[in-house]
């Protein structure tokens, strides 16, 4: 089992959280392929990184589900599919921040912007719009590219999308 990054998230001079996730790979003739059977275990590693030790010292948690953190400002958002699962280790770590557990039915982007309780999130081909009631996000409209392009970024002001034309 491998394990390639995931997401990292400073919290101070020094610390962050980084975040690995697993993956298989079985040589065939054309490339590599993804095994998932019952008995692989699909997960996403959280670690304590000091920059100062120059080691990663510390396993936080894992989660055997689609989750990630996300860090805007002074405030972590964790999302995450079916249970809170490893957020409660994430908040002993990151005790001095806000920290905001958002349930999805899919993770579908990791990108996003958010403000009193609306997201904007995208991925390579869809760009989705959503709210958050009672920490669970309720997609209400998404876009979906109808070319071949795929979407790099978003600038909210002056609203322009930015994609790659392949």
């Amino acid at each position: 089992m491998c394990f390639f990054f995931n997401s990292l998230n400073r919290f101070s001079e020094t610390e962050f959280i980084i975040a690995f996730k697993s993956q298989i790979f079985e040589e065939r003739e054309q490339s590599n392929y993804y095994i998932t059977d019952r008995n692989y275990s699909d997960e996403t590693k959280y670690y304590y990184l000091n920059i100062e030790n120059d080691s990663i010292k510390t396993e936080i948690s894992y989660s055997e589900e689609e989750s990630f953190l996300h860090k805007i400002d002074n405030t972590f958002y964790f999302f995450y599919t079916k249970s809170k699962g490893c957020s409660y280790d994430l908040k002993k770590y990151l005790k001095d921040y806000k920290f905001i557990e958002i349930k999805m039915d899919k993770v579908d982007f990791r990108d996003f912007f958010y403000q009193n309780g609306t997201i904007l999130g995208w991925n390579e081909y869809k760009i989705y719009l959503g709210a958050i009631y009672s920490n669970k996000l309720e997609i209400i409209q998404n876009i979906e590219r109808s070319d071949d392009g795929r979407i790099i970024s978003i600038c909210l002001n002056p609203n322009i999308i930015f994609y790659e034309k392949h």
